[in-house]
C-alpha cells in the first residue's frame, strides 16, 4: 500500500474542501466543463450540409397527450433554475394545459425550441475514491426545465414513429431501445459465435470504449446525417434545440457564469438518447 500516495491525496482533498472558496471552485468545474463541451478537432475540408429532404410535417400535439404525461411526472425530481417542480405542474388547471398546447404547436409549427428552455442547470457530484482537487474527478448532473422534458417526451414519441417507420435504426442496434435488454443481444451475440464455428469460420469482434461520448457529438454532423432521411421541418427543429445551448454550474451556495455548449446531446434530456443512437449508425 503506498501510503505517501494516499496522505498525499487526503492533503489535497481536505486542502480543497477548506482553503479554496464556493467561488472559485464553481469558476473552476465551469471552465472545466466548457472545454469538455467543445467539439473533436478533426482536420478536414468536408463542410457539413443540410439536405433539403421532403417529408411529412410533425403532427400536432393534443391537450390530452399532455395531461396523460402530467400525470406520469415523478413528484420528486428536483427542479432546475426556473423552480418549477412536477408538483406544481401536476396541479395546473386546464385553462394551463390548453395554453400549452397552443406554446407547444406554435414552436412545432415554427421549427423553434424555446431558448429558455436550453439553459441547464448543473450541480457535480464527486465520484468515490478521486481527488477532489481535480475537475474531471466530478460528475455533472444537468437539470433541465420539467416543461421542456414534457415538450421532449412528446416530440420523442413522433420521432420514434417515424423513425422506425424509415427503418433509419438497424436491427441490431439494442442502445437505448424499448424492448433490446442487454439479455437479448448476448443471445445474438452467442448464436453468431456458435454459427460461425459450426461453418468453420471466422468471427472477428471490435469493442470500442468511447470517452465522452455524448458530450462530443459533432451538432452539425449529426444534422447533416439525419437530413439524409428525415423531413427538413424536422431536421430545423432538432437544429434549434441542439443549437445554442448553455450550462451553469451550481456548487453549494456558489453559481457560475453562463457557458456555451458547442458539443454533444444535451445531458438529462428525453431527447439526447435518440439522438445519440441516430448519430453512432451508418448510413
Amino acid at each position: 500500500m503506498n501510503f505517501r500516495r494516499i496522505y498525499k491525496t487526503y492533503f489535497c482533498n481536505i486542502f480543497f474542501i477548506l482553503f479554496y472558496p464556493p467561488s472559485e471552485k464553481v469558476t473552476v468545474l465551469a471552465n472545466h466543463l466548457e472545454v469538455v463541451f467543445q467539439p473533436n478537432e478533426i482536420s478536414t475540408d468536408i463542410q457539413p450540409i443540410i439536405t433539403q429532404t421532403a417529408g411529412p410535417a410533425i403532427k400536432p400535439i393534443t391537450p390530452q397527450e399532455i395531461r396523460i404525461i402530467f400525470r406520469k411526472l415523478k413528484p420528486h425530481k428536483a427542479p432546475d433554475l426556473d423552480q418549477i417542480t412536477a408538483k406544481i405542474i401536476t396541479e395546473c388547471p386546464r385553462k394551463v394545459v390548453v395554453f400549452l398546447t397552443y406554446i407547444l404547436n406554435a414552436s412545432i409549427r415554427l421549427r423553434y425550441f424555446p431558448h429558455e428552455w436550453k439553459l441547464a442547470k448543473v450541480i457535480v457530484i464527486p465520484k468515490p475514491g478521486k481527488p477532489l482537487e481535480i475537475p474531471s474527478s466530478y460528475r455533472p448532473i444537468s437539470l433541465l426545465p420539467t416543461l421542456s422534458k414534457i415538450y421532449e417526451k412528446l416530440l420523442q414519441a413522433r420521432l420514434l414513429k417515424l423513425v422506425d417507420s424509415l427503418g433509419i435504426i438497424p436491427t441490431h442496434q439494442f442502445g437505448f431501445r424499448a424492448k433490446h435488454s442487454t439479455v437479448k443481444q448476448i443471445h445474438r451475440v452467442v448464436s453468431t459465435i456458435r454459427n460461425s464455428l459450426e461453418a468453420k469460420q471466422f468471427c472477428s469482434t471490435v469493442y470500442l470504449n468511447v470517452k465522452q461520448a455524448f458530450d462530443r457529438v459533432w451538432t452539425q454532423g449529426l444534422l447533416h446525417k439525419i437530413s439524409e432521411y428525415l423531413p427538413i421541418s424536422v431536421v430545423q427543429l432538432l437544429q434549434s434545440f441542439l443549437t445554442g445551448r448553455r450550462f451553469q454550474v451550481h456548487y453549494g451556495t456558489a453559481v457560475s457564469e453562463v457557458k456555451p455548449v458547442l458539443a454533444g446531446v444535451p445531458q438529462g434530456s428525453v431527447l439526447g438518447l435518440l439522438l445519440y443512437v441516430l448519430s453512432s449508425i451508418g448510413r
